[in-house]
């Protein structure tokens, strides 16, 4: 009999547990443990940075379709190249209002006929320094040198190579002058960017160009025009 018993008296057992409510968590106790999951999923989640910032240019026209700051730096190595000539006339052809042309000093006042190209365009000439001198391996004076030898009147400054600190930050901010580096390239400088391609100035710009970004080609590399005319043209190649 006994041994009949025991089955009944578990079950009836098992239905009074799965009958009992489930105890209510304080509203204290609530808290708690919705904060410690908050917490714990806080953790988990990669932070969210927003988009930077397109650069602050004063005055400056950005183009309305690709949003870009067109730069070119340095100088024409000959008279009669026609780079610069051939940059203007892209820019005007694809109708980019606002570009600036970076030169040195020296630049400056030994070719003033694309001084007078370019401004006669409705283009900017920005300070590239006297003689494009890296300007952190100079003392404070010749920084200052440096800066004061560059275009007269320029609003914009561009550091040789890129290359600052914080001594030649204050030395361009004391000019009055807006720094401004660059976010995207086609690679046209120096002795490989000189032997580069169109095309393969043209895959930089395609790859290295995000909205906003200040983008740097030069005035002495005789493909990069190209290159800016395929890239504005949106062609995949320089020879379609």
């Amino acid at each position: 009999m006994r041994a009949l018993l025991l089955p009944v008296l578990a079950g009836l057992i098992l239905i009074a547990s799965l009958q009992r409510p489930t105890p209510r968590l304080s509203a204290t106790a609530l808290a708690a443990t919705l904060s410690v999951n908050a917490s714990v999923l806080s953790q988990s989640l990669p932070e969210l940075k927003p988009d930077p910032p397109l650069p602050s240019l004063p005055h400056f026209t950005y183009h309305p379709q690709t949003n870009l700051v067109w730069t070119f730096d340095d100088c024409e190595d000959r008279l009669g190249d026609g780079v610069v000539a051939n940059f203007v006339r892209i820019l005007k052809d694809h109708q980019v209002r606002s570009a600036i042309f970076f030169m040195t000093g020296n630049c400056y006042y030994s070719r003033p006929d694309l001084v007078q190209l370019i401004q006669g365009a409705g283009y900017e000439i920005g300070n590239h320094t006297k003689s494009h001198a890296d300007l952190t391996k100079l003392p404070v004076a010749k920084i200052d040198a440096e800066i004061r030898g560059g275009p007269p009147g320029a609003r914009y400054f561009r550091a040789p190579f890129g290359a600052s600190n914080p001594v030649v930050d204050a030395r361009i901010k004391a000019a009055k002058l807006i720094k401004l580096s660059w976010g995207a390239s086609g690679g046209d400088s120096g002795v490989q960017g000189l032997t580069r391609s169109c095309d393969r100035i043209l895959e930089d710009l395609v790859h290295t160009t995000d909205p906003g970004d200040a983008v740097l080609l030069h005035m002495f590399n005789r493909n990069s025009p190209w290159a800016l005319q395929a890239y504005l043209s949106g062609r995949p190649s320089c020879e379609d």
